[in-house]
């Protein structure tokens, strides 16, 4: 059950990810005032921030499914934790920072709930 939050956590940040990509020819729409270098880096920030959230979810995945450290599974929850928070400081009711917050908060619980497992015979967590 405990590697099951983590997991969770994973898919729920991948989905998050995910949703924001598709956001992104919304985001080009929304500067075609702009120059091409000022598209190009909403488009560069836009992607940045969907790949990141992916790669923390891979991260998690990895995390609860294999044995050893945790600690940079804990330490890549700044990421999407920095962004929720940005998001929920700007709109409390937007759906995709409630997402960001909730993948962090079932992350938290996971490795915790890890972290307080007792070894299996096997010598593995």
């Amino acid at each position: 059950m405990r590697r099951i939050i983590l997991f969770a956590a994973a898919a729920l940040l991948f989905a998050t990810a995910i949703i924001h990509a598709t956001g992104l020819p919304m985001a080009s729409a929304r500067g075609e005032g702009l120059g091409r270098f000022q598209q190009l880096a909403i488009a560069l920030f836009w992607t940045h921030a969907s790949v990141s959230w992916g790669a923390v979810a891979l991260i998690w995945a990895v995390a609860a499914w294999r044995p050893g450290p945790r600690w940079p599974a804990a330490l890549a929850a700044l990421i999407p934790a920095h962004a929720a928070a940005g998001v929920l400081a700007i709109d409390p009711t937007f759906f995709g920072g409630q997402m960001l917050a909730g993948s962090v908060a079932l992350a938290l619980a996971g490795l915790i709930l890890l972290g307080r497992a007792p070894p299996n015979r096997s010598g593995t967590p």
